[in-house]
């Protein structure tokens, strides 16, 4: 194996080993912030001051506009899922003859997490809860059930769910029939969305290939060969 050879596979595995570390899943959320509670503020005011202003800088990393749209994606991503699943526990409780408010607590109840809101799925199960919650508050109190369900409205998944209750609240038809058809809906769109993220995980797929082998192909394979041929060929 000449020089060349050995410098084209170092510069082959070296860009390897780049697009390895960039491509490297990302680490759950609560891991810097645990490791800073794990340390003790000395008494020195200095020590003190650079932690402060280490936990400072990791924060701002953490907020920076990438991270904030990502979240911002798996959470509405993880709301979508979620909606499904609420629309047919409403649909249950109502069929089996709970009050809307009595269901709205029970969705309330069911979606919501316990113990720490860690992960994106989570966080968004818990807001969920709380606005199936905040409309329970507001039928408890006696308010429209066109506008009391207008929290629950605002999650674009469940807004037809919403609407078939407001009407259904004023005209005192049964909503189920509408919201297991909404939850139908839901589901189909669902299906299709997965399908939609497998075929694209596919295509993805191909880029490791493109960015890591073809390179290493050629400067392996395809240049010493050119420029021996080059050395011999040419004066």
């Amino acid at each position: 194996m000449t020089v060349l050879d050995v410098a084209s596979t170092g510069v082959a595995a070296g860009i390897s080993a780049a697009l390895s570390v960039l491509c490297w899943p990302r680490r759950p959320d609560r891991g810097p912030r645990q490791r800073l509670a794990r340390l003790r503020v000395p008494a020195d005011g200095s020590a003190a001051a650079r932690l402060r202003w280490r936990a400072r800088f990791i924060s701002r990393l953490r907020r920076n506009p990438w991270s904030t749209a990502r979240r911002s994606r798996q959470l509405s991503e993880a709301s979508a899922r979620l909606c499904p699943e609420a629309a047919e526990l409403l649909a249950a409780c109502l069929a089996a003859g709970a009050e809307p408010m009595r269901a709205a607590e029970v969705v309330a109840a069911a979606l919501r997490p316990r113990g720490r809101l860690v992960t994106c799925a989570e966080q968004a199960a818990h807001d969920l809860a709380a606005r199936f919650q905040e409309v329970a508050h507001l039928l408890r109190l006696g308010g429209n059930p066109i506008t009391s369900w207008r929290a629950v409205a605002a999650e674009p998944g469940l807004r037809p769910v919403a609407e078939a209750l407001g009407r259904a609240g004023l005209s005192g038809a049964p909503p189920v029939v509408a919201i297991r058809a909404c939850a139908q809906d839901l589901r189909a769109q669902r299906h299709a969305a997965g399908t939609a993220a497998a075929r694209r995980a596919g295509v993805r797929g191909v880029a490791p290939l493109a960015g890591c082998f073809l390179p290493a192909f050629v400067l392996i394979g395809i240049v010493p060969i050119a420029l021996g041929l080059a050395h011999r060929l040419l004066p």
